[in-house]
Order: structure tokens, then sequence, then C-alpha cells
């Protein structure tokens, strides 16, 4: 986390870049493993990594965007899992130090991407992805053996390679039906269907998640 927020200060030239770019793609993540594991600041590894490194960057992009040093056409594309029926069953213990639980962890970071994909909305022209599922290591951590390895199979026969998946994911971040002012906050497939937003993302729900997501941030970044 403590390098993703540092990420432009130590490195100038990717800071230059942001500045340059028109696109700005969250894609890192991982998925929970079986037993809760915790970075250098006490965070937990899949909510640090899925998505707390990207909400820092993000705030840090805000700060830039109100000083004028941003390209106004910036667009950020948040690679997740949205239009779900993902939930926050405990919004405070988004850090799993109460229950931890392998598939409700990862899905709480979905779910805050999802929203994060909607509160920047008015910041910037943000759009979610939900690519589905892709033969990636990503489940590796899952340490499922010869299950693992039959479902990565059966994956492989049914769904996109990761090559097509990359193919259609540029596509859909230069189509131009994405360049109207009022496409944002919103997500789509790959394929360039919309989705509704996840059934748990109501205004209530997001108005209370919003300021336990800053204080998990801030606390990380003060360890």
């Amino acid at each position: 986390m403590k390098n993703a927020e540092a990420l432009f200060d130590k490195e100038p030239e990717l800071l230059a870049f942001a500045k340059m770019a028109t696109h700005i793609v969250f894609t890192l993540g991982v998925v929970s493993t079986p037993t809760r594991l915790v970075t250098a600041e006490g965070i937990e590894k899949d909510m640090a990594i899925s998505f707390l490194s990207r909400f820092v960057l993000m705030q840090r992009l805000g700060k830039l965007k109100t000083e004028g040093a941003l390209d106004p056409s910036l667009r950020i594309t948040i690679v997740g899992f949205p239009g779900a029926s993902n939930e926050i069953k405990d919004i405070d213990d988004l850090n799993a130090e109460k229950e931890y639980k392998i598939f409700s962890q990862h899905l709480k970071t979905a779910v805050a991407n999802e929203v994060m994909t909607i509160q920047y909305a008015t910041t910037f022209k943000t759009i979610g992805i939900n690519p589905g599922l892709i033969v990636t290591d990503i489940r590796s951590s899952l340490e499922l053996g010869t299950i693992g390895r039959v479902l990565e199979g059966f994956i492989g026969l049914t769904r996109p390679t990761a090559a097509q998946y990359a193919d259609s994911l540029v596509r859909l971040l230069f189509a131009p039906e994405l360049d109207a002012s009022e496409v944002t906050g919103v997500s789509f497939t790959p394929k360039m269907l919309q989705l509704m937003p996840g059934s748990w993302c109501t205004a209530e729900n997001m108005a209370l998640l919003m300021p336990k997501l800053h204080e998990l941030a801030a606390k990380g970044l003060s360890a």
C-alpha cells in the first residue's frame, strides 16, 4: 500500500506518464489465501493488493486532477467483478480481523472496487470491467491441487483465453461509444454489454462504506 501511494514520488517517469495519460487501467489483483495473510502495514493481503493499492492511487490521481495536472479526457478503468450479487456482510470488518473466510473476503474487494468506480464517476470518467473467468494463475493461491488444475482446464475449454480477453479489453477501452461525457461510473463485460450495478451498491450502503474504506487506507499508510 505504501509503495503504491508513494509510486509517483519514487518513479518520476510514471508521474510524467500519468499527467499525459488518456487511459489508466487498474487491473492488479490476487485471490485470498486459505489462511489470512497480512502486509507489513497489517492489512489483509487480498484487500491491500486487490483494492487499497488502487484506492490510494485513485486518491493521488484525484489530487493531481484538482491541481489541473492531468489530461481532461483521462478515463480510468477498474477491472474487477462488478454487476454481481456480491455483498459485504460486515463493513466494520473489512480487514478480516474478526472473521476470515476466503471468498467472503475476496468479495469485499470486488464490492469495494465497484463502489470506487461509482463514487469517483464525477471526478473522472470511470468504467468498470467484469472479465468473467479467464485462465490465469490468480487462483493458484487457493491451493486446490488436482481440483484446481481440472477447474482451470475446464475454464480453458469454455472461456476466452487471456490473449482473447486482452484483445477485447483494448477494443473496449478505445470504443468511441465511451467518449460521451455521460458514460461514467458504469460497468461492462468485455463484449461491451453494460451491467446493472451490483445489488449491494445502493446509495445508502455506499455512503456507509466509503468512510470505512478511507479509515482502513489511512490505517495502512500510517503503520
